[in-house]
């Protein structure tokens, strides 16, 4: 989570999106006023950094009001195999086995993959804009040029957890494809993902 009172920006860091890509790219222009907040065990009064628009209005409410908002979500299909990924890593990375997709998937609780809630209420979207992962780096130009600051190339991060290259719609059955259709119905409605089939 980023507050810029320099530019005027709050940045609420969803997951799996590039959020640390949009983090990294934003720190040069920060200043010594500014808040940053990258590690969870740095809370300021229960912001951590994914805080949500509602932690940031109950803690900032003037800054809330009056600063330019935003946010970054992907197509939820994706989002879920970049998630089993991440957490295969990390599982790995301790010696752990990690079971695969499905097994994974089918045991997950419904919901806990969702960051709906972190920048909307239960009807809309409360930040000012929510940039879409599909086209980061274009959408980031732009919104560079609304901020006023000068144009970044987006640097990978954590990029490297995702070992195989496969299309997302390779991981699903038609069973799983409709349940996250169904956790996911109100950002798919709002951005207009779909499931882009290469089965």
């Amino acid at each position: 989570m980023i507050i810029s009172h320099a530019h005027r920006f709050v940045f609420i860091k969803t997951r799996k999106v590039a959020g640390t890509s949009v983090e990294t790219a934003l720190l040069p222009h920060l200043d010594e006023h500014d808040i940053y907040i990258h590690h969870l065990n740095q809370p300021i009064n229960k912001c951590v950094a994914h805080a949500k628009w509602t932690d940031v209005r109950q803690r900032w409410p003037k800054v809330w009001d009056k600063y330019y908002s935003f946010s970054v979500e992907r197509n939820p299909w994706d989002k879920v195999v970049s998630f089993y990924w991440w957490e295969k890593a990390v599982a790995e990375f301790k010696g752990e086995v990690f079971p695969a997709f499905d097994v994974w998937f089918d045991n997950k609780p419904r919901g806990v993959l969702r960051d709906w809630t972190w920048y909307a209420n239960s009807l809309a979207p409360k930040v000012n804009r929510v940039l879409l992962y599909d086209d980061i780096q274009a959408e980031f130009d732009s919104l560079c040029t609304d901020l006023v600051i000068p144009i970044t190339t987006l640097p990978r991060k954590h990029a490297h957890t995702r070992l195989l290259p496969d299309h997302y719609s390779l991981y699903y059955t038609d069973q799983r494809r409709d349940l996250v259709h169904q956790q996911f119905a109100k950002e798919i409605s709002t951005f207009g993902f779909q499931f882009e089939d290469k089965r």
